[in-house]
């Protein structure tokens, strides 16, 4: 990083190539709000078998120094304050619509699944609790 100053890209401005993910595991879902220790253990038991002993004993060093980029919880889904963004409606107003009604037997769930966001600090300016 270059500094906390603003950055303005150009339309078209090449970044980088952009690769398709593959998920091997889905150790991430099964995390929760675990410890750093816990989230370790984890990843040391996925490991793949021909990994060399030295290099497994680097791997709790590299986690602990990039804790910061694992998800730890369905909802840690990372911020950045390096990339501001609008979105440009051209020369149409934004338009307000009504919230669509849900069925009374979804109701308990989507507010069991909002207020567990809210904890997470989803669609919050501010951090989580905990983060």
């Amino acid at each position: 990083m270059r500094g906390e100053r603003a950055q303005t890209l150009k339309k078209g401005t090449f970044l980088g190539p952009v690769e398709k993910a593959e998920v091997i595991d889905s150790v991430a879902a099964e995390l929760g709000n675990e410890s750093e220790e816990e989230v370790i253990q984890k990843v040391m038991s996925t490991l793949p078998g021909e990994l060399t002993e030295s290099r497994r004993k680097e791997v709790p060093q590299l986690l602990k120094d990039n804790s910061a980029i694992f998800q730890r919880s369905e909802f840690d889904i990372g911020r950045t304050p390096l990339v501001q963004y609008r979105i440009d409606t051209g020369e149409h107003r934004p338009i307000r619509q009504p919230l669509r009604r849900h069925p009374f037997a979804h109701l308990d769930i989507i507010e069991a699944q909002v207020e567990t966001m809210k904890k997470s600090g989803i669609g919050t300016s501010s951090k989580p609790v905990g983060q």
